[in-house]
């Protein structure tokens, strides 16, 4: 047996819940705000929820990592301005 989490999306009528799998143990469905299962439009928002749940950093991370990015680019910029001048270019 494995530790292994599947995050699969269960339709039900028009809308979707997030479901965590894992072998030898009961389905976790992620509930809401209100305690009852959290409705998705798509099958994508569900999975994705999912996978957040599963990794509650990944979307600090993901923000961080934006910044950061933005930021790198900035000074790049700049870099390349001081280095070239305003008017210079790639």
């Amino acid at each position: 047996m494995t530790d292994e989490i599947r995050v699969e999306a269960l339709p039900f009528g028009d809308h979707y819940f997030a479901v965590l799998r894992q072998a030898g143990k009961p389905d976790d469905i992620i509930d809401g705000p209100d305690g009852k299962p959290q409705r998705f439009a798509t099958a994508y928002a569900a999975i994705r929820a999912g996978k957040a749940k599963l990794v509650p950093e990944a979307t600090a991370l993901e923000a961080a990592s934006r910044t950061f990015r933005r930021d790198r680019n900035r000074e790049l910029d700049e870099e390349r301005r001081r280095v070239f001048g305003d008017g210079g270019g790639r």
